[in-house]
């Protein structure tokens, strides 16, 4: 769960956008700009403004008298932490199905896509997954499971791949004790 909350902080901390050179595209339209671009990714903000929201929902849903979340990355990430520990198997599962994928969400953003490669196909548990960014999906690519699907290639979402990966991370712990 560590490097999720690196892709968070390294999400966090790259939001901001060049501003860069407008002078070529005033002299193709003819138009000169009143004012400069602005120099954060709106996306960024709004993409970070609602997996936080998220996990504060989480946090309410299970502990509503818990103490308003920190500004600060940082200390968020500890609130949540200490306000999920405490829960039941199912809730545990939750928050870390939920941050697992956020973390996938925030390196898919990022325009790393190959980290739906490290999962196996939830139908044939094969390691064909590829991101289809116009479906918004990962889709296997074994042509086994897209015979069993009438042809097309299966689908899944992140939440799914991080309700999976969640799962067997349960299933190892367990056995290894």
């Amino acid at each position: 769960m560590q490097d999720t909350w690196d892709r968070l902080r390294d999400f966090a901390s790259s939001y901001r956008q060049p501003i860069g050179d407008t002078r070529a595209r005033e002299r193709v339209t003819g138009a000169t700009r009143t004012a400069g671009s602005i120099p954060v990714s709106l996306d960024a903000l709004d993409h970070l403004a609602r997996t936080t929201a998220e996990l504060d929902a989480i946090v309410h849903k299970h502990a509503p008298d818990a103490a308003p979340a920190p500004a600060d990355a940082y200390a968020r990430r500890d609130w949540f932490m200490e306000h999920t520990a405490h829960l039941d198997d199912d809730g545990q599962r939750e928050a870390r199905a939920t941050v697992y994928r956020q973390g996938l969400e925030h390196a898919i953003a990022m325009g790393d896509d190959k980290v739906v490669r490290r999962h196996p196909c939830p139908s044939c548990g094969t390691w064909g997954l590829f991101w289809r960014p116009a479906a918004r999906r990962a889709a296997c690519v074994n042509t086994h499971c897209a015979d069993a699907n009438g042809g097309l290639p299966r689908t899944w979402s992140l939440a799914r791949l991080a309700a999976a990966h969640t799962a067997r991370e349960e299933t190892r712990s367990r056995r290894a004790t």
